[in-house]
């Protein structure tokens, strides 16, 4: 009898499997890079960056049910990295309290990219979209 085992060659990088999980436990299985903050009034058809430059290599670290790290990694905003709140109704609601204190709705994830999406009504409506990505 003769038996061969070979290693699986891995041809890139090993993304953690979503599927089951609630929003919170794909909030917190990975860090998240901060990688587009957009307004538009045209109705999701122009969208203009509101990312200062400082945010651009911002990583999201979810640790806790209500606590995230923003680490500011070279280009700083702020001198060091911090702690944030964040909330959310329940484990699998697609509404997060976070990034500027306001709520979120997640319109897309998978295990490499979240897309979140709010409306703005000032003296007209804007939408507003957070991507966040893994590093």
């Amino acid at each position: 009898m003769f038996a061969v085992a070979c290693d699986k060659k891995s041809d890139g990088p090993n993304y953690p499997d979503i599927s089951g999980k609630t929003v919170r436990q794909i909030l917190m299985m990975q860090d998240w890079k901060f990688s587009a903050w957009a307004d538009s009034a045209e109705n999701d058809t122009k969208w203009t960056d509101e990312m200062d430059p400082c945010m651009k290599d911002d990583v999201y670290s979810f640790f806790s049910n209500t606590k995230y790290l923003v680490k500011e990694n070279a280009t700083k905003c702020y001198p060091s990295d911090y702690e944030v709140d964040y909330s959310m109704p329940s484990d699998n609601s697609p509404l997060v309290t976070f990034f500027d204190g306001n709520e979120w709705e997640l319109k897309s994830k998978s295990n490499t990219q979240l897309i979140f999406w709010r409306i703005v009504n000032g003296s007209e409506q804007h939408f507003q979209k957070v991507v966040l990505t893994r590093p």
